[in-house]
């Protein structure tokens, strides 16, 4: 009677997978704890009658004592899920002092490609199931579900077997068309060579948890890589995407998309292994542990999905897709938090990524991890000139921690790439910095940040081509990162390519519009193509996203005394030179080149070649073109 249990539920647009345990909306699948979809299936399977509320909690929860606000909160995570509206319960309905009633009209599909139809119900059906004896075939599914009360007379069961001999011999028939039709198993794991790892849903009531999502993804991304066989990109999107979609936007093979919730101490996570070309579910899982736990749920998935790709694990992949950096969950969701911060690019993120930083390594002090993420973010606060330190404290504390993440892990890619933005950053190095980018690509060739860092090291150096492969390279690891995005437009914007420089930019602000980068980058392509107004607006953008960077105040200037208005332009160079930290010598060496000033710039040009990160712009920069052809500005070069 097993084979009798249904393919499929479909009632209106939705339809309910038991074995892949989905709801979907036509195409698309719907976002559904473990209990939830335990509370809907039983909901469904009953559509006959009200379910009591004691009776449907001890459905659910079989093995576990709860209080009826655990079903209360299902029911309103299913409402919400099918789309009802408080007043307009067309799924569900409460019977009060009683339980619960499925009113839908459900349909039980037992076979795809013939579309067999077992049962219909409706709402009138449940009116009539104690008048005639027709509807005890109506019954039979209860039978193999073993969730609805079966009827003993002898003319039912009569009735049963056969429709259970129909079904049976149906069955039979489609079973061995399918097996005659069908691929081998062996395609399923033999065609996947890709799978992107999409940021899980985060069904928790606190917005803050936000972090947990993309930090969880972007371990599960990391241990993946370490499979050698396996593309695995990085996302920075949100996690309200949709996995397909982006599956196929990326040209991966399969997906791993998932769902969080955090209860006080409790995290719930649901996932599931998705092909992309036919919405196969491969595999899938729950997992319900204390928070603490959250490295043996990472674990138990990486391994999983490993499996379920078919991948026979070398020995050193196996220990590096269950290594982990620190053994306490509090100094990793502070970790993962840094991060988070560290991407965003702007001031405030990353003097919120110092924090975070600062508290994983107090909680942890042999985290090697930690101390990379603080190397990186002090390096950022250096080049953008953020914050109320010098640069060159900035550097000093990031050589530091740099040493230190190397001193605790000699193998971990990313504190070999915060020496070498040290290294590059202050200038004191550059062969240094090379070799240290290219040990921390050996130990870890898809660590994008090694890639990109790399890559404008070798644009810095005058080695374009090579950039190029490294920098499309780090988009290709990380797609949906604005940073990467505007990385390659910065390439673009030295190599003179201003169109380019824009497509890259307007992209970076399709995934965050208020990354400042892109705004600083767009600016400045519009000011070499002498659409002054659009440079102007986007400056001004950049220069609020930021805080005030000096960076954007001085490309701002500029731009107005290009575009003629001397007297804006001057207000702008009075707010930089009024500034409590020091401008750079590069950027009021800007504000002498727009105003034809030559004779003031190229003091300050010869200055800036000793200051912090100022040194790489020199040779690269559009904005100097106008000095190139100058013997004196050569003269800026010789030591």
């Amino acid at each position: 009677m097993a084979s009798l249990t249904a393919n499929y539920y479909q009632f209106g647009p939705f339809r309910v997978d038991p074995v892949k345990r989905l709801l979907m909306r036509k195409q698309d699948p719907l976002a559904l704890t473990q209990k939830a979809f335990d509370t809907l299936l039983v909901l469904i399977q009953n559509s006959d009658r009200v379910v009591d509320k004691d009776e449907l909690m001890r459905m659910v929860w079989p093995d576990a004592i709860v209080e009826e606000n655990n079903l209360t909160q299902s029911i309103s995570a299913i409402r919400k899920a099918l789309g009802e509206s408080r007043k307009d319960h067309k799924y569900i309905i409460t019977i009060q002092g009683r339980g619960y009633r499925f009113v839908a009209g459900v349909r039980e599909v037992f076979n795809e490609s013939t579309d067999l139809i077992l049962v219909d119900h409706t709402t009138a059906s449940i009116l009539i199931e104690e008048e005639h004896i027709e509807n005890e075939a109506r019954d039979l599914p209860s039978v193999a579900t073993h969730l609805l009360p079966a009827r003993r007379s002898l003319a039912g069961l009569k009735t049963k077997v056969a429709v259970a001999f129909v079904l049976l011999t149906t069955f039979c028939g489609g079973l061995y068309v399918w097996t005659m039709n069908s691929e081998p198993a062996e395609t399923d794991a033999t065609a996947l060579r890709s799978v992107a790892v999409i940021p899980f849903k985060s069904l928790s009531a606190d917005s803050r948890d936000e972090y947990l999502s993309s930090g969880i993804a972007d371990s599960l991304t990391t241990k993946l890589r370490h499979i050698g066989r396996i593309n695995v990109p990085s996302l920075r999107a949100k996690s309200d995407q949709d996995a397909l979609a982006t599956g196929r936007k990326l040209q991966v093979d399969s997906v791993l998309d998932g769902t969080i919730t955090r209860v006080e101490d409790r995290l719930r996570v649901t996932v599931r292994l998705i092909r992309v070309r036919d919405n196969k579910t491969l595999w899938s899982a729950n997992f319900n542990e204390k928070l603490t736990e959250i490295f043996l749920v990472q674990d138990s998935i990486s391994e999983q999905v490993a499996q379920a790709l078919r991948v026979k694990l070398t020995g050193g992949e196996q220990e590096l897709l269950v290594k982990r950096y620190t053994d306490n969950p509090e100094a990793y969701q502070a970790y993962i938090k840094g991060r988070h911060f560290w991407n965003k690019r702007n001031e405030a993120g990353l003097v919120k990524a110092i924090e975070y930083f600062r508290q994983a390594i107090e909680t942890d002090q042999n985290y090697a991890l930690a101390y990379a993420g603080l190397a990186d973010a002090y390096l950022m606060m250096a080049s953008y000139r953020y914050g109320s330190l010098p640069p060159e404290e900035s550097t000093h504390i990031a050589r530091s921690a740099a040493l230190k993440a190397l001193e605790l892990d000699e193998k971990l890619a990313e504190a070999h790439t915060s020496l070498a933005g040290f290294l590059e950053t202050t200038g004191q190095d550059i062969p240094g910095a090379e070799r240290e980018y290219q040990r921390a690509i050996e130990l870890n060739p898809n660590y994008a940040t090694a890639r990109q860092w790399y890559g404008e090291l070798l644009r810095s150096m005058g080695r374009f081509d090579e950039a190029l492969v490294e920098i499309k390279r780090a988009q290709e690891l990380d797609p949906l990162s604005p940073v990467m995005n505007t990385s390659l437009a910065l390439s673009y914007y030295y190599a003179r390519q201003y169109d380019l420089v824009i497509e890259q930019n307007l992209k970076a602000l399709e995934i965050d519009p208020n990354f400042t980068p892109a705004h600083f980058g767009l600016g400045l392509a519009f000011e070499q193509k002498g659409m002054y107004q659009d440079a102007i607006a986007k400056l001004q953008r950049a220069k609020e996203l930021s805080n005030g960077g000096e960076p954007m105040i001085a490309a701002l200037g500029h731009a107005y005394a290009k575009s003629g208005d001397r007297l804006k332009a001057l207000r702008v160079f009075r707010e930089l030179r009024g500034s409590k930290k020091p401008a750079s010598s590069y950027n009021l060496a800007l504000f002498y080149v727009a105003f034809g000033e030559k004779d003031k710039a190229l003091p300050l040009l010869q200055k800036a070649r000793q200051e912090t990160g100022d040194h790489l712009m020199l040779q690269l920069d559009p904005r100097l073109d106008s000095l190139r052809s100058d013997t004196a500005f050569a003269e800026v070069f010789k030591s």
